[in-house]
């Protein structure tokens, strides 16, 4: 599976038929932006990301089953997909993007890819935040 196919997959709606022109609206975008400029940040880490006026902020982690053999700094393959959806640019988009960046430094990959369930995921990745502070 490609990184393109991975991000379609990710931003693919789970309910309403509605959502469909929305999550490929997404989808397109983020794939554009990642296109532009990937958003691979090393220790099999990405953090693709769309801003898009008047929309809700969203986030979806993705931990693949099979890593993604793409160009990533040092290499690694990518584990680990954190993609964002931001209503406006600024300041705090700036900031959730240091903070996937300061998670990818503490071996966000490995550690939330290891997780048996989603409560498990969510307990190891409030431990990593409050490590990141």
């Amino acid at each position: 599976m490609g990184a393109d196919v991975t991000i379609l997959h990710v931003v693919k709606p789970k309910r309403r038929s509605d959502d469909a022109l929305v999550a490929s609206a997404v989808a397109r975008e983020i794939l554009r932006r990642e296109r532009e400029s990937p958003t691979a940040l090393g220790n099999g880490v990405a953090v693709p990301h769309a801003i898009i006026p008047g929309a809700c902020s969203a986030a979806v982690l993705a931990t693949l089953a099979e890593p993604l053999a793409v160009r990533t700094p040092g290499g690694a393959p990518l584990r680990l997909l954190v993609v964002l959806v931001c209503g406006e640019g600024g300041r705090a988009h700036l900031e959730l993007l240091a903070q996937v960046a300061r998670l990818a430094g503490h071996d966000a990959a490995g550690v939330l890819c290891a997780a048996r369930d989603a409560e498990q995921l969510i307990d190891q990745l409030a431990q990593l935040e409050a490590g990141c502070g």
